[in-house]
């Protein structure tokens, strides 16, 4: 399914993968031909030239072609016993190599060449890579792939939108077990061949060496992904299609291995066409099972509808939006849970400019504890394409933070802005009151690095004024042994990055001499700088190491990484709450 989504939408994907797949039914063709010709080997300079021009993962079947090349002028003759002949077939052997290496790279260069010529004169980088990197963000810290394999897992099955639509959970389950049993069968039928194999060099058939292409191409494109992910965050399954065609028929062979050779029905061959059939049943209803309701225009209300609404409000944004009224479930609510609200629009007129919705879930002192920005119906619709008496339902869904401070009172606010100068229409719905409780069953554990956990946190206050105090509790627990005293850096920070308070403090017992299992409790008073301007300030957490080094030590500090346990890069500092300072 993923495979299909992504040959119908406009990227270099759609095109890298059949360049790919072409290439290397080119290179077995020449392998198992019995007289390689010149110009088999100029269409492969051309499928290679145009992959590379595609996208730079590509550069990988250079050194397949390199080898092909040299398999194909090795000397097939017996060498007698004497330097003469060796010399001849030597010489031979490196004319022929020259003439097909020439063959394939020259079309390469002419199609591909000029861009990486221009990347060098634009960038100074062959690849251009600094330049992007810049624009996605590079990884801070190395990936965790065991923490990122079922992403990528699910993404190479199928997750469709901006990686945001995800098939039925069991769909998953299903083809991943197929997965582990394909491969386990693989490596089975593998092992039976090596194990019987005649590994006599003047025997080796030309068979085993197209197995041995078409079995390493996809090992090197995982090497290729898990390269590019350790740069930036990419671990997607989609990057592993330049090698699907081999990966879906290894799959199939996988599978057929447990299949007894004396059963007659289902065959072998039918086996795979009940796969082949699953996976086209899956994409045949993909569109309408889970596509097309996630982007379904809402329906008009109802004036029965209208009339159920729990709580009326009938706010004007402008003379643009009426908010009628929201549903709101009021249980208390604890940090990591999900609040969902639903709310009921009314249209009255278009805007001149795009705006979006904005939800605030705001705690004492009018922090802003979690928030959601949302285009109308889903951003199905524009603001600029609204028109009078269009009414329909919305429903949200904002995830509070695991780090949210408890208890508090929550609270929300809805709004209207504009998108491209963030200036609000006039109007604003403050409404609804919901109890966060702290967390009893399971405690704050945020990780610094692999030897420390925050496992909670406390406040004396959360709104004050400048020229005071705030003073935060933090309780550590020790995990490992840290080979370095680490200090505890306590900021608040605001949008505009003005800083208010800063406390940096190393721990009362060193970190080199925290025990395993061992809890500490640690205060730090803010002092809040008098002149600091009012509004809300992140409270920071960052944790480094005094022990400097490098040439410019003064420049140079040890951070412990703050690595989270689910799918999310870590990162070098952590906001726990907002501060509100009047």
């Amino acid at each position: 399914p993923m495979f299909i989504f992504i040959s119908a939408a406009v990227n270099n994907d759609a095109l890298l993968i059949p360049l790919c797949t072409l290439a290397l039914l080119q290179m077995v063709r020449l392998l198992k031909a019995p007289s390689p010709r010149l110009r088999d080997f100029l269409a492969l300079g051309l499928t290679i030239g145009g992959a590379v021009l595609t996208k730079e993962s590509a550069l990988a079947l250079l050194p397949f072609a390199g080898g092909v090349s040299l398999l194909r002028a090795w000397p097939t003759m017996r060498l007698e016993n004497h330097p003469a002949s060796f010399r001849k077939a030597s010489g031979q052997m490196l004319g022929t190599l020259l003439k097909y290496g020439l063959a394939w790279t020259v079309p390469v260069v002419l199609v591909a060449g000029w861009w990486y010529a221009r990347n060098i004169w634009l960038y100074g980088d062959l690849l251009g890579l600094d330049g992007f990197l810049i624009l996605v963000g590079r990884r801070l810290y190395p990936p965790n792939f065991w923490q990122e394999l079922p992403s990528l897992l699910r993404s190479y099955w199928g997750i469709f939108g901006w990686f945001n639509v995800p098939m039925a959970n069991w769909i998953y389950v299903v083809l991943n077990g197929l997965m582990i049993l394909a491969g386990l069968g693989l490596a089975r039928q593998l092992f039976t061949w090596l194990w019987r194999a005649n590994w006599s060099v003047a025997e080796w058939p030309m068979e085993r060496t197209t197995l041995a292409l078409v079995g390493i191409w996809p090992l090197v494109v995982l090497v290729a992904l898990i390269r590019w992910t350790s740069l930036t965050p990419a671990s997607q399954g989609r990057l592993l299609f330049p090698a699907i065609a081999i990966l879906s028929a290894s799959f199939l062979l996988g599978l057929s291995a447990w299949w007894p050779a004396q059963v007659r029905w289902p065959t072998k061959p039918q086996l795979a066409g009940t796969v082949a059939v699953f996976l086209a049943g899956i994409s045949l209803v993909a569109p309408s099972l889970w596509i097309l309701p996630a982007y379904q225009f809402p329906a008009p209300l109802s004036a029965t509808q209208i009339a159920a609404i729990q709580h009326p409000l009938a706010v004007n944004f402008g003379d643009n939006l009426q908010l009628l009224g929201y549903d709101l479930d009021q249980t208390p609510r604890h940090p990591g849970d999900l609040l969902e609200v639903v709310l009921y629009w009314a249209a009255q007129k278009p805007t001149a400019t795009p705006h979006a919705i904005y939800l605030h879930v705001l705690g004492e002192g009018e922090r802003i504890v979690a928030q959601r920005n949302a285009f109308p119906g889903r951003g199905l619709f524009a603001t600029t394409e609204l028109t009078a008496g269009m009414t329909w339902l919305e429903r949200y869904q904002i995830p509070l933070s695991s780090l949210a401070y408890a208890p508090d009172q929550l609270s929300l606010a809805v709004g209207v802005y504009a998108t491209t100068s963030g200036q609000r229409l006039p109007g604003l719905a403050h409404f609804g009151e919901i109890m966060l409780q702290p967390q009893s069953a399971m405690p704050l554990a945020i990780r610094f690095g692999e030897a420390i956990r925050l496992i909670g946190y406390q406040l004396n206050k959360l709104a004050v004024s400048p020229g005071r105090t705030v003073t935060l509790t933090l309780d550590w627990q020790s995990t490992a042994p840290l080979p370095a005293d680490y200090t505890v850096s306590v900021q608040l920070i605001n949008a505009q990055g003005q800083k208010a308070a800063q406390v940096d403090s190393a721990p009362a017992i060193p970190t080199t001499k925290w025990n395993r299992g061992q809890q500490i409790e640690e205060k730090y008073t803010l002092p809040i700088d008098g002149n600091a301007p009012s509004g809300l300030y992140e409270l920071r957490l960052v944790v480094y190491s005094k022990n400097r080094s490098g040439k410019n030590s003064n420049d140079e500090l040890e951070l412990l990484p703050i690595v989270w346990d689910v799918n999310r890069p870590p990162e070098d500092n952590v906001v726990l709450t907002q501060i509100r300072i009047k």
